[in-house]
């Protein structure tokens, strides 16, 4: 019986929890599929984990500078009022998913191959979304939502048109699939909620392996594990930490993970005073 082709689009494999867990599913899943991982770009801590049997494509698009640099060479003049549109809605604080829909059309399919099913794994990124719904031959077309749609109303809005294109919506949860329905209204037969495939067994060999704690008996030590980022709150540590050694707790909190929000995660431990008690341990490869 000849296998179903699937695809499946990430941003790239950097350590963080979404893309673990997406490790974890097509390894499963290329059990029974031949699976093709499409990377926007070729990197990540995760990356050596990656099974023999998955291919893998690098879709690193044109920036937008080599881009119109390309067209001003060729004085390509329908794109270079186009770059000059793009360029002016940046500059003027306009940029939108429409916006960046024109870098997306700018570029071809990414492979001509045909798949029977296309996944956004990243399914809230709009940048994913746009590259599944204009790049990609599929038959079927999948995005897999992970959490809560924070965008800014008018980007939440724009996304509707798109999403509407989607063949079916994966939910990591009931809830995720409730707050999903109040921003997206979406025919709940195109909806299934699977929960984050987790290899137990491997959790338990890596929670064995040697390794020095940073960690001294004399404070109580909390540990934060996840993405710095706004949505997973680790700017409260400082703050918190703060209040806690004013009340005589002898408190060290460590946090595992990278992300954007680690310039304001430091600017606010030097504001509260607290550098030798909110550590930042950066990204492990094995936290357990």
């Amino acid at each position: 019986m000849k296998q179903k082709k699937v695809a499946i689009l990430l941003p790239w494999l950097k350590m963080g929890g979404t893309n673990k867990i997406a490790l974890n599913f097509m390894r499963d899943l290329s059990q029974y599929c031949d699976v093709t991982l499409i990377l926007s770009e070729n990197s990540g801590e995760l990356l050596p984990q990656l099974p023999a049997n998955i291919h893998l494509i690098i879709d690193e698009m044109k920036e937008f500078r080599d881009m119109a640099a390309e067209d001003f060479k060729a004085f390509h003049l329908g794109f270079m009022f186009k770059d000059c549109v793009y360029y002016g809605k940046i500059k003027a604080g306009k940029d939108s998913v429409d916006n960046y829909k024109y870098i997306v059309d700018r570029h071809g399919y990414i492979t001509d191959e045909v798949f029977d099913c296309a996944i956004s794994y990243h399914g809230q990124s709009p940048e994913r979304l746009l590259n599944l719904i204009g790049r990609i031959h599929a038959k079927k077309k999948v995005v897999w939502i992970h959490g809560e749609m924070s965008f800014p109303p008018k980007k939440m809005e724009q996304l509707k048109k798109y999403y509407k294109k989607v063949d079916h919506f994966f939910f990591v949860s009931n809830p995720t699939r409730e707050s999903f329905a109040r921003h997206y209204p979406f025919v709940k037969g195109k909806s299934t909620v699977y929960y984050n495939p987790i290899n137990g067994q491997d959790i338990l060999i890596k929670a064995k392996e040697p390794f020095t704690p940073p960690f001294s008996e004399k404070y109580t030590n909390l540990l934060t594990v996840g993405r710095l980022s706004q949505e997973k709150g680790q700017d409260m540590v400082p703050i918190i930490t703060k209040k806690l050694l004013e009340r005589g707790l002898p408190v060290r909190w460590y946090l595992i993970g990278d992300g954007d929000s680690r310039g304001k995660v430091e600017t606010l431990i030097r504001e509260n005073h607290v550098e030798e008690q909110v550590i930042l341990l950066g990204t492990k490869t094995n936290p357990y």
